[in-house]
């Protein structure tokens, strides 16, 4: 498997956060999940939030349009 180049992260401001649907928030974590889901194994990816934490999200832009870093809690999208 190719080494992947890690997708940098966009901070999305305060006011924007507001207006943003919370059912179409994921979060990113430091670690891949221990339990695969079906159907999920192929889309995680690796980002940089705008903090610089490498973290691993569920790239899915049907489901989730933004993302909060599991590491500093900053919101961001991808």
């Amino acid at each position: 498997m190719a080494e992947q180049t890690p997708k940098q992260g966009k901070k999305i401001s305060a006011a924007e956060a507001k207006t943003k649907d919370k059912s179409k928030m994921g979060v990113a974590t430091s670690e891949r999940p221990k339990v695969e889901v079906e159907g999920q194994s192929i889309v995680y990816t690796t980002a940089t939030c705008p903090n610089g934490h490498l973290v691993n999200l569920y790239y899915d832009t049907v489901n989730y349009h933004y993302y909060t870093c599991g590491v500093c809690g900053v919101l961001f999208t991808v």
